[in-house]
Protein backbone atom coordinates (compact mmCIF):
# COMPACT_ATOMS: atom_id res chain seq x y z
CA UNK A 1 0.00 0.00 0.00
CA UNK A 2 1.65 3.24 -1.15
CA UNK A 3 1.85 6.48 0.79
CA UNK A 4 -0.87 8.21 -1.24
CA UNK A 5 -3.36 5.42 -0.56
CA UNK A 6 -2.47 5.46 3.14
CA UNK A 7 -2.92 9.25 3.30
CA UNK A 8 -6.26 9.00 1.51
CA UNK A 9 -7.38 6.32 3.95
CA UNK A 10 -6.41 8.44 6.95
CA UNK A 11 -8.25 11.44 5.50
CA UNK A 12 -11.40 9.37 4.87
CA UNK A 13 -11.25 8.00 8.42
CA UNK A 14 -10.85 11.49 9.88
CA UNK A 15 -13.81 12.79 7.88
CA UNK A 16 -15.94 9.79 8.88
CA UNK A 17 -15.13 10.17 12.57
CA UNK A 18 -15.88 13.91 12.40
CA UNK A 19 -19.27 13.27 10.79
CA UNK A 20 -19.98 10.56 13.35
CA UNK A 21 -19.15 12.91 16.22
CA UNK A 22 -21.32 15.62 14.68
CA UNK A 23 -24.26 13.20 14.38
CA UNK A 24 -23.91 11.96 17.97
CA UNK A 25 -23.78 15.47 19.37
CA UNK A 26 -26.10 17.23 16.93
CA UNK A 27 -29.03 14.83 16.74
CA UNK A 28 -29.90 14.84 20.49
CA UNK A 29 -29.57 18.64 20.48
CA UNK A 30 -31.85 18.94 17.45
CA UNK A 31 -34.58 16.53 18.52
CA UNK A 32 -35.54 14.33 21.45
CA UNK A 33 -37.75 12.11 19.29
CA UNK A 34 -36.88 8.54 20.37
CA UNK A 35 -37.75 7.17 16.92
CA UNK A 36 -35.20 9.37 15.13
CA UNK A 37 -32.50 8.72 17.73
CA UNK A 38 -33.27 5.00 17.66
CA UNK A 39 -33.11 4.97 13.86
CA UNK A 40 -29.66 6.56 13.93
CA UNK A 41 -28.52 4.04 16.56
CA UNK A 42 -29.85 1.18 14.41
CA UNK A 43 -27.90 2.56 11.45
CA UNK A 44 -24.71 2.59 13.54
CA UNK A 45 -25.33 -1.00 14.66
CA UNK A 46 -25.80 -2.22 11.09
CA UNK A 47 -22.61 -0.40 10.11
CA UNK A 48 -20.74 -2.33 12.83
CA UNK A 49 -22.19 -5.61 11.55
CA UNK A 50 -21.20 -4.90 7.95
CA UNK A 51 -17.76 -3.68 9.01
CA UNK A 52 -17.21 -6.93 10.88
CA UNK A 53 -18.09 -8.90 7.73
CA UNK A 54 -15.84 -6.76 5.53
CA UNK A 55 -12.88 -7.10 7.91
CA UNK A 56 -12.42 -10.69 6.69
CA UNK A 57 -14.20 -10.70 3.34
CA UNK A 58 -12.68 -7.47 1.99
CA UNK A 59 -8.98 -8.37 2.10
CA UNK A 60 -9.50 -12.11 1.46
CA UNK A 61 -12.12 -11.89 -1.30
CA UNK A 62 -14.08 -14.74 0.34
CA UNK A 63 -17.83 -14.26 0.77
CA UNK A 64 -19.31 -15.50 4.04
CA UNK A 65 -23.06 -16.09 4.00
CA UNK A 66 -23.19 -17.08 7.65
CA UNK A 67 -22.15 -13.88 9.36
CA UNK A 68 -25.51 -13.32 11.04
CA UNK A 69 -24.85 -16.49 13.05
CA UNK A 70 -22.20 -14.60 15.03
CA UNK A 71 -24.55 -11.65 15.48
CA UNK A 72 -27.07 -14.08 16.95
CA UNK A 73 -24.46 -15.80 19.11
CA UNK A 74 -23.40 -12.47 20.59
CA UNK A 75 -27.02 -11.54 21.26
CA UNK A 76 -27.98 -14.86 22.83
CA UNK A 77 -24.68 -15.14 24.71
CA UNK A 78 -25.39 -11.83 26.41
CA UNK A 79 -29.09 -12.58 27.01
CA UNK A 80 -28.41 -16.03 28.45
CA UNK A 81 -25.71 -14.64 30.75
CA UNK A 82 -28.13 -11.99 31.99
CA UNK A 83 -31.15 -14.26 32.47
CA UNK A 84 -29.69 -17.57 33.59
CA UNK A 85 -26.33 -16.58 35.08
CA UNK A 86 -27.73 -13.35 36.60
CA UNK A 87 -24.83 -11.21 35.42
CA UNK A 88 -24.99 -7.46 34.96
CA UNK A 89 -25.28 -5.63 31.67
CA UNK A 90 -21.55 -5.08 31.16
CA UNK A 91 -20.53 -8.61 32.15
CA UNK A 92 -23.25 -10.16 29.99
CA UNK A 93 -22.28 -8.01 27.02
CA UNK A 94 -18.61 -8.92 27.28
CA UNK A 95 -19.46 -12.60 27.61
CA UNK A 96 -21.69 -12.44 24.53
CA UNK A 97 -18.87 -10.89 22.49
CA UNK A 98 -16.48 -13.53 23.84
CA UNK A 99 -18.84 -16.37 22.85
CA UNK A 100 -19.06 -15.03 19.30
CA UNK A 101 -15.29 -14.55 19.07
CA UNK A 102 -14.38 -18.01 20.39
CA UNK A 103 -16.93 -19.66 18.11
CA UNK A 104 -15.57 -17.63 15.20
CA UNK A 105 -12.05 -18.82 15.97
CA UNK A 106 -13.18 -22.46 15.90
CA UNK A 107 -15.18 -22.07 12.69
CA UNK A 108 -12.30 -20.08 11.19
CA UNK A 109 -9.96 -23.01 11.73
CA UNK A 110 -12.43 -25.33 9.98
CA UNK A 111 -13.07 -23.14 6.92
CA UNK A 112 -9.64 -21.52 6.55
CA UNK A 113 -8.58 -24.07 3.94
CA UNK A 114 -11.73 -23.60 1.88
CA UNK A 115 -12.05 -21.14 -0.99
CA UNK A 116 -14.76 -19.53 -3.11
CA UNK A 117 -18.00 -21.52 -3.32
CA UNK A 118 -16.85 -24.11 -0.74
CA UNK A 119 -16.17 -21.35 1.78
CA UNK A 120 -19.51 -19.67 1.04
CA UNK A 121 -21.51 -22.90 1.36
CA UNK A 122 -19.73 -23.93 4.56
CA UNK A 123 -20.50 -20.59 6.24
CA UNK A 124 -24.09 -20.72 5.00
CA UNK A 125 -24.48 -24.21 6.49
CA UNK A 126 -23.16 -22.93 9.83
CA UNK A 127 -25.67 -20.06 9.81
CA UNK A 128 -28.54 -22.47 9.13
CA UNK A 129 -27.33 -24.75 11.92
CA UNK A 130 -27.21 -21.92 14.47
CA UNK A 131 -30.60 -20.56 13.38
CA UNK A 132 -32.31 -23.95 13.75
CA UNK A 133 -30.58 -24.64 17.07
CA UNK A 134 -32.12 -21.52 18.60
CA UNK A 135 -35.55 -23.20 18.47
CA UNK A 136 -34.50 -26.51 20.03
CA UNK A 137 -34.73 -25.55 23.73
CA UNK A 138 -37.69 -23.18 24.13
CA UNK A 139 -37.57 -23.26 27.94
CA UNK A 140 -33.95 -22.12 27.88
CA UNK A 141 -33.74 -20.00 24.72
CA UNK A 142 -37.33 -18.72 24.61
CA UNK A 143 -38.39 -20.34 21.32
CA UNK A 144 -39.79 -18.02 18.66
CA UNK A 145 -40.11 -15.11 21.07
CA UNK A 146 -36.54 -15.38 22.26
CA UNK A 147 -35.22 -14.03 25.54
CA UNK A 148 -37.11 -10.89 26.53
CA UNK A 149 -36.15 -8.19 29.00
CA UNK A 150 -32.44 -7.71 28.36
CA UNK A 151 -31.44 -4.41 30.04
CA UNK A 152 -30.49 -1.29 28.19
CA UNK A 153 -30.32 2.43 28.76
CA UNK A 154 -33.63 4.25 29.02
CA UNK A 155 -32.12 7.36 27.42
CA UNK A 156 -32.22 7.35 23.62
CA UNK A 157 -29.45 9.93 23.41
CA UNK A 158 -27.14 7.93 25.68
CA UNK A 159 -27.73 4.79 23.64
CA UNK A 160 -26.96 6.75 20.47
CA UNK A 161 -23.70 7.96 22.02
CA UNK A 162 -22.81 4.41 23.02
CA UNK A 163 -23.47 3.05 19.52
CA UNK A 164 -21.57 5.94 17.97
CA UNK A 165 -18.58 5.29 20.25
CA UNK A 166 -18.60 1.58 19.38
CA UNK A 167 -18.80 2.35 15.67
CA UNK A 168 -15.91 4.82 15.95
CA UNK A 169 -13.77 2.22 17.75
CA UNK A 170 -14.69 -0.42 15.15
CA UNK A 171 -13.76 1.94 12.31
CA UNK A 172 -10.39 2.73 13.86
CA UNK A 173 -9.58 -0.93 14.56
CA UNK A 174 -10.65 -2.15 11.11
CA UNK A 175 -8.89 0.67 9.25
CA UNK A 176 -5.65 0.29 11.17
CA UNK A 177 -5.77 -3.45 10.57
CA UNK A 178 -6.37 -3.03 6.84
CA UNK A 179 -3.59 -0.45 6.43
CA UNK A 180 -1.11 -2.05 8.81
CA UNK A 181 1.26 -4.95 8.99
CA UNK A 182 -1.38 -7.43 10.15
CA UNK A 183 -3.55 -6.63 7.13
CA UNK A 184 -0.63 -7.12 4.73
CA UNK A 185 0.17 -10.49 6.26
CA UNK A 186 -3.49 -11.53 6.06
CA UNK A 187 -3.79 -10.54 2.38
CA UNK A 188 -0.54 -12.32 1.63
CA UNK A 189 -1.79 -15.44 3.44
CA UNK A 190 -5.10 -15.55 1.56
CA UNK A 191 -3.99 -14.63 -1.96
CA UNK A 192 -0.59 -16.35 -2.00
CA UNK A 193 -0.83 -19.13 0.61
CA UNK A 194 1.98 -21.19 -0.89
CA UNK A 195 4.46 -18.32 -0.76
CA UNK A 196 3.21 -17.35 2.69
CA UNK A 197 3.77 -20.84 4.11
CA UNK A 198 7.18 -20.99 2.45
CA UNK A 199 7.98 -17.73 4.24
CA UNK A 200 7.12 -19.28 7.58
CA UNK A 201 3.59 -17.88 8.02
CA UNK A 202 1.00 -20.24 9.50
CA UNK A 203 -1.77 -19.25 7.11
CA UNK A 204 -4.49 -21.27 8.87
CA UNK A 205 -3.84 -19.55 12.17
CA UNK A 206 -3.67 -16.12 10.56
CA UNK A 207 -7.04 -16.61 8.85
CA UNK A 208 -8.62 -18.08 11.98
CA UNK A 209 -7.51 -15.13 14.12
CA UNK A 210 -8.92 -12.59 11.67
CA UNK A 211 -12.13 -14.62 11.40
CA UNK A 212 -12.39 -14.61 15.22
CA UNK A 213 -11.96 -10.81 15.39
CA UNK A 214 -14.60 -10.45 12.68
CA UNK A 215 -16.97 -12.70 14.63
CA UNK A 216 -16.35 -10.81 17.88
CA UNK A 217 -17.23 -7.50 16.19
CA UNK A 218 -20.40 -9.13 14.87
CA UNK A 219 -21.14 -10.25 18.43
CA UNK A 220 -20.79 -6.63 19.53
CA UNK A 221 -23.42 -5.67 16.95
CA UNK A 222 -25.69 -8.41 18.25
CA UNK A 223 -25.31 -7.23 21.84
CA UNK A 224 -26.13 -3.64 20.89
CA UNK A 225 -29.18 -4.71 18.89
CA UNK A 226 -30.39 -6.83 21.81
CA UNK A 227 -29.94 -3.90 24.17
CA UNK A 228 -31.90 -1.66 21.79
CA UNK A 229 -34.89 -3.98 21.41
CA UNK A 230 -34.55 -5.53 24.91
CA UNK A 231 -34.83 -8.93 23.29
CA UNK A 232 -32.65 -11.60 21.71
CA UNK A 233 -34.53 -13.55 19.05
CA UNK A 234 -33.67 -15.91 16.21
CA UNK A 235 -34.13 -13.18 13.58
CA UNK A 236 -30.71 -11.83 14.59
CA UNK A 237 -29.18 -15.05 13.29
CA UNK A 238 -31.50 -15.31 10.29
CA UNK A 239 -30.68 -15.38 6.59
CA UNK A 240 -32.42 -12.03 5.93
CA UNK A 241 -29.95 -10.11 8.06
CA UNK A 242 -27.06 -12.10 6.64
CA UNK A 243 -28.14 -11.26 3.08
CA UNK A 244 -28.33 -7.53 3.85
CA UNK A 245 -24.87 -7.62 5.44
CA UNK A 246 -23.41 -9.36 2.37
CA UNK A 247 -25.12 -6.99 -0.07
CA UNK A 248 -23.91 -3.89 1.77
CA UNK A 249 -20.41 -5.31 2.17
CA UNK A 250 -20.10 -6.09 -1.53
CA UNK A 251 -21.73 -2.85 -2.67
CA UNK A 252 -19.45 -0.75 -0.47
CA UNK A 253 -16.32 -2.63 -1.48
CA UNK A 254 -14.07 0.42 -1.83
CA UNK A 255 -12.94 0.29 1.80
CA UNK A 256 -13.91 0.31 5.47
CA UNK A 257 -15.22 3.88 5.55
CA UNK A 258 -17.29 3.35 2.39
CA UNK A 259 -18.86 0.20 3.86
CA UNK A 260 -19.85 1.97 7.08
CA UNK A 261 -21.20 5.02 5.27
CA UNK A 262 -23.25 2.98 2.82
CA UNK A 263 -24.75 0.94 5.67
CA UNK A 264 -25.87 4.08 7.50
CA UNK A 265 -27.32 5.59 4.32
CA UNK A 266 -29.17 2.35 3.60
CA UNK A 267 -30.95 2.31 6.97
CA UNK A 268 -31.96 5.96 6.70
CA UNK A 269 -33.11 5.60 3.07
CA UNK A 270 -35.01 2.39 3.84
CA UNK A 271 -36.90 4.06 6.67
CA UNK A 272 -37.76 7.08 4.52
CA UNK A 273 -38.91 5.01 1.53
CA UNK A 274 -40.97 2.67 3.73
CA UNK A 275 -42.79 5.54 5.47
CA UNK A 276 -43.30 7.55 2.29
CA UNK A 277 -44.07 4.93 -0.35
CA UNK A 278 -44.72 1.64 1.44
CA UNK A 279 -42.80 -1.45 2.35
CA UNK A 280 -42.70 -3.04 -1.10
CA UNK A 281 -41.18 0.06 -2.70
CA UNK A 282 -38.18 -0.42 -0.39
CA UNK A 283 -37.20 -3.35 -2.61
CA UNK A 284 -35.83 -0.74 -5.01
CA UNK A 285 -33.06 -0.06 -2.49
CA UNK A 286 -31.93 -3.68 -2.64
CA UNK A 287 -31.98 -3.47 -6.43
CA UNK A 288 -29.78 -0.39 -6.11
CA UNK A 289 -27.29 -2.36 -4.01
CA UNK A 290 -27.20 -5.08 -6.64
CA UNK A 291 -26.58 -2.41 -9.28
CA UNK A 292 -23.62 -1.09 -7.26
CA UNK A 293 -22.19 -4.59 -7.00
CA UNK A 294 -22.45 -5.13 -10.75
CA UNK A 295 -21.08 -1.67 -11.46
CA UNK A 296 -17.94 -2.33 -9.43
CA UNK A 297 -17.09 -5.18 -11.75
CA UNK A 298 -17.22 -2.95 -14.85
CA UNK A 299 -14.48 -0.68 -16.25
CA UNK A 300 -16.72 2.32 -15.48
CA UNK A 301 -16.08 1.91 -11.74
CA UNK A 302 -12.49 2.11 -10.59
CA UNK A 303 -13.07 -0.05 -7.55
CA UNK A 304 -10.40 -0.51 -4.94
CA UNK A 305 -9.48 -4.20 -4.94
CA UNK A 306 -7.99 -5.35 -1.68
CA UNK A 307 -5.53 -7.71 -3.27
CA UNK A 308 -1.88 -7.75 -2.22
CA UNK A 309 0.38 -5.47 -4.19
CA UNK A 310 4.01 -6.29 -4.87
CA UNK A 311 4.95 -4.26 -1.81
CA UNK A 312 2.42 -6.17 0.31
CA UNK A 313 3.77 -9.49 -0.88
CA UNK A 314 7.36 -8.42 -0.20
CA UNK A 315 6.49 -7.08 3.27
CA UNK A 316 4.42 -10.18 4.03
CA UNK A 317 7.29 -12.40 3.03
CA UNK A 318 9.69 -10.34 5.14
CA UNK A 319 7.34 -10.65 8.11
CA UNK A 320 7.16 -14.40 7.61
CA UNK A 321 10.94 -14.57 7.36
CA UNK A 322 11.29 -12.68 10.62
CA UNK A 323 8.90 -15.09 12.33
CA UNK A 324 10.67 -18.11 10.90
CA UNK A 325 14.04 -16.94 12.21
Amino acid sequence: MDRSSSATGKTSLAVALSLLLLACLGLPAWTENPYILGLAATAFILAINVLSWYLYAGPSGETSFGHSAFIGLGAYGAAISWKHLHLGFLESSLLGILVAGITGWGIGLLVSRLERSYFAIATLAFQMLVYQALFLFPDFLGGEEGIVGFPGTTSSSRFLWMCGAMLACSLIVCTRFDDGRAGRVFRFSTHAPGLAEASGIATNWVRARVFAISAALAGLGGVLQTSYQHQANAALAGSDLSAIVVLLGLAGGRGMVWVAGLSICYVLAHSFVTMRFGQYDALALKCGLLFLIVLQGSPLWAAKINRPSTADSRKGAETGGERAT
